[in-house]
């Protein structure tokens, strides 16, 4: 590692890390390509210090769209191997993350991914780890550099990389995460040293910044975390989507408008070409601060590119989706889809959820319902208007019916979700509301599984086998004690088996 300042070692972090997403996102591509041998060495740096990944020789090719991973022999170098592999044999894209998370500690330490430790080696990811728990940060800081960093430079790179090394390979950051961490962590340490001089040369101590310092941080920060997404101008928008013709109109979300965009620059583009958007607009201002938004990143989330205010009206634009809500395809009379594909559907709902729980981002303003729930053209779940919900709603959107017909963001809103996704109906309690719904599972689960389910679904033993299982894991819905977490693990296995007895699943 370099003996050179704290900004050049960010810089270089940049750098591997743009790299590495490059090579995960498979830039507008169907595939991408997992390295599975991310380590210091293979990142190789040229006579102006930028970054370049080289050694392909164990990387393999997956679809960027799907959970991919390659089971293989357990190949890579010690001290960066993601000990989950020892468990599982699978290989992902957060496999990579592990290890760029091992590269990133390095940067900071200057240590090596094996530490010294007596008769034993000491890997240095549970050695920062252990730093980082015990709030030692000065010891995880290369002698090299002490003095120098700011302390809100340093929180924020060890918090990405602390992200990297979770133990469950769900809770990691994308390498688009990763990106935007560290180039918050450098645009903090540039404004830190325009702006205030370090008051000795060790450990973490400075002459307090003044307010305007503290305020120009602060918008820093927020436009740092802008970055992930666009503030569109009202032009850019009125081409976009052809001077907002073909508008649909909503009693609770605005006018909504459909457009297109350049997939990379999200400049207006020509109908039908580009990246299809929907903007939908709002006469009233956000009541929170809508560069919040940029923590709302998930698979599962409804993905939101960008906004435009305009006066007193404002413009949310998110990509466009192919399929339509859930809701929709419950309902009789119109195509039914099938069990595995509604597993598949449970899957990335709960996925979303215990995405927005783990992170406190639920608002009294979403419910968990069917039609705020999007299905792609592949029929991957999208949790759609939580963001709506936080920047200009408060109380809950007006619903129909007794208040026991809410559907909370919680585990008993889930196992009825689930319950629904089953049955193909709605699943409508009676006048005693949520706390004895586990009577009416109870009842249900007595009932034969054929003459409970959707009777527009086909079932085979097989999938008669997984209804009952998902109908066990409704009941433990029901439970105060049962956490989103473990729901969606069962649900994982669940469509794992079924994926794993069908020839042709989604």
């Amino acid at each position: 590692m370099p003996n050179d300042s704290w900004m050049q070692r960010l810089r270089i972090g940049i750098g591997a890390a743009r790299g590495l997403d490059y090579l995960h996102t498979g830039v507008g591509t169907q595939r991408g390509i997992i390295h599975r041998d991310m380590k210091s060495s293979n990142i190789l740096l040229d006579e102006d210090w930028a970054a370049k990944i080289s050694d392909f020789g164990l990387a393999k090719l997956c679809q960027i769209n799907q959970s991919t991973y390659v089971h293989t022999g357990i190949k890579g170098t010690f001290g960066y191997l993601d000990p989950e592999i020892f468990m599982t044999g699978k290989f992902t894209r957060k496999t990579d993350v592990f290890a760029y998370g091992v590269v990133l500690f390095e940067l900071l330490s200057g240590r090596h991914a094996v530490l010294p430790d007596g008769d034993d080696d000491l890997s240095l990811a549970r050695w920062a780890q252990n730093c980082v728990k015990e709030r030692k940060l000065d010891q995880i800081v290369d002698y090299e550099i002490r003095g120098t960093l700011f302390s809100k430079s340093l929180k924020e790179f060890v918090q990405i990389g602390y992200r990297c090394l979770h133990s469950d390979p769900r809770e990691r950051p994308t390498m688009s995460e990763v990106v935007v961490a560290l180039q918050l962590s450098l645009a903090l340490q540039e404004k830190f040293e325009r702006c205030a001089k370090p008051a000795g040369l060790f450990g973490f101590t400075w002459k307090m910044p003044s307010d305007k310092f503290n305020n120009e941080m602060l918008i820093d920060y927020k436009q740092m975390h802008a970055q992930s997404f666009k503030i569109f101008s009202y032009d850019e928008l009125k081409n976009a989507t052809q001077n907002f013709q073909n508008a649909t109109i909503s009693d609770r979300r605005g006018w909504v408008y459909k457009g297109w965009i350049d997939k990379k620059s999200y400049s207006s583009s020509e109908a039908g070409f580009g990246l299809a958007i929907m903007v939908t607009s709002f006469h009233r201002r956000p009541k929170e601060d809508i560069h919040q938004l940029g923590k709302f990143c998930h698979p599962n989330l409804h993905r939101f590119l960008g906004y435009c205010l305009e006066g007193e009206t404002l413009y949310l634009v998110h990509e466009f989706m192919e399929k339509r809500s859930l809701k929709d395809y419950l309902q009789e009379g119109i195509e039914t889809i099938p069990f595995i594909t509604r597993v598949k559907i449970a899957v990335g709902v709960a996925r979303g959820l215990h995405f927005l729980q783990s992170n406190q981002l639920l608002v009294e303003g979403w419910i968990l319902d069917t039609d705020e729930i999007w299905l792609d053209k592949e029929f991957n779940a999208k949790l759609f208007y939580f963001d709506v919900a936080m920047l200009l709603y408060r109380l809950r959107y007006p619903l129909a019916g007794h208040t026991s017909k809410r559907r909370q963001c919680d585990i008993n809103g889930l196992g009825m979700l689930l319950m629904e996704i089953l049955r193909g109906k709605p699943f409508v309690l009676d006048y005693l509301g949520r706390e004895h719904w586990s009577g009416e599972v109870a009842l249900a689960s007595n009932t034969r599984t054929r003459d409970l389910v959707d009777p527009r679904m086909i079932l085979n033993d097989s999938d008669n086998e997984s209804a009952h299982e998902l109908l066990s894991l409704i009941l433990k819905c029901t439970r105060h004690d049962y956490a989103t977490e473990q729901a969606l693990k069962e649900l994982e296995q669940i469509y794992s088996r079924m994926k794993d007895g069908s020839i042709d699943c989604p």
